[in-house]
């Protein structure tokens, strides 16, 4: 069983972040591909903050991915199914 999972499909990471705005402390998180593009999305809705901590876990439907394959065989695309 192969199963393809595409960048374009579904964001890789949910980022979680406390910031400070310069008035109070707000937690974040936010779907994402990349660290780069969670900062954009943050300097797009806060403008100008500080991180206070932030942290990257893999999505739910990534997991969902790797749950669902564990529990069968995985094949490298470039090798043909025997």
């Amino acid at each position: 069983m192969y199963i393809a999972f595409s960048l374009e499909e579904a964001p890789l990471y949910t980022f979680s972040a406390i910031i400070y705005d310069g008035n109070r402390q707000h937690l974040v998180k936010q779907d994402v591909s990349d660290h780069e593009a969670f900062e954009t999305y943050l300097q797009q809705q806060y403008g100008c903050y500080v991180c206070l901590w932030c942290n990257k876990e893999p999505t739910q439907s990534v997991l969902d991915v790797i749950a669902s394959t564990s529990h069968g065989a995985l094949r490298n695309p470039a090798q043909p199914a025997s």
